[in-house]
């Protein structure tokens, strides 16, 4: 799954107008019932996993290319 900031953001949307949909049709639903619901007929949660997935995966790669740019662990490689 692709999570790109316009789809990010359409997904949102939908996340809110859905909520927003199921307290008005049944204004008696407790949250965790209503965050159920959402999470089993939207992306939004899967899709913020991504970018988190992401996120740490840029990180490390970060973390590792600062490592050899400063001439760490060239040694080891030879």
């Amino acid at each position: 799954m692709v999570a790109n900031p316009a789809s990010l953001r359409v997904e949102v949307q939908l996340h809110q107008f859905l909520r927003e949909r199921l307290l008005e049709s049944f204004p008696q639903t407790d949250d965790e019932t209503v965050r159920d619901t959402l999470e089993g007929i939207t992306n939004l949660h899967e899709m913020i996993a991504t970018v988190i997935r992401s996120a740490l995966v840029d990180e490390a790669l970060h973390a590792g290319l600062r490592f050899r740019l400063l001439g760490h662990g060239t040694s080891e490689l030879r």
